[in-house]
């Protein structure tokens, strides 16, 4: 019937656009295979801090936590310290040093870490594939590990060993 094709034809046009949209949107986010996507969008302008694929981003927050939460214990353990304190569960670190509340956690909707910190306020960081490095998303030079030993070394007077290396787990492609 007319009325039928007209109503057709009314909506093909934001039916198109919409469709252009999704498109557009899946663009900026390509699947890969464990490694980062060499042709995905670069985030905030930042070459090296580019969109993963979800099973890598997890695969190296992950891991991420798990080795800050290795590090903390073993200081604790060899420095026979009640005063460190870390605990992971469910993508989330919590971390208390001396009694001051520090919370880690992975962000999956926008591939990030989250940091709560009682000195530096909350911070979100974003992985950088050329240095294997989580990068503050408002300042690329602030990186994570560096930045809660600076503040867990302020806290206790002491030099926390924090190293955290992540280039076995992401490395770019070639």
């Amino acid at each position: 019937s007319t009325w039928g094709h007209t109503s057709l034809s009314l909506k093909t046009p934001r039916m198109l656009r919409g469709l252009a949209r999704v498109a557009s949107a899946a663009a900026l986010r390509p699947a890969g295979r464990g490694r980062l996507v060499s042709g995905a969008p670069s985030v905030g302008g930042d070459p090296g801090v580019r969109y993963m694929d979800d099973g890598l981003y997890h695969t190296v927050a992950d891991e991420t936590l798990e080795r800050l939460q290795e590090r903390l214990e073993s200081f604790a353990d060899s420095a026979s310290s009640s005063d460190v304190e870390a605990e992971l569960g469910m993508g989330v670190l919590n971390v208390s040093i001396l009694g001051q509340p520090f919370v880690i956690n992975k962000q999956s909707p926008n591939q990030q870490i989250w940091l709560s910190s009682p000195i530096s306020g909350p911070m979100r960081f974003k992985f950088d594939s050329r240095s294997a490095q989580w990068r503050l998303t408002r300042d690329p030079k602030v990186e994570l590990v560096a930045l809660l030993s600076t503040e867990f070394d302020s806290i206790l007077g002491a030099k926390v060993p924090l190293k955290v290396d992540l280039s076995d787990v992401a490395q770019p492609e070639t």
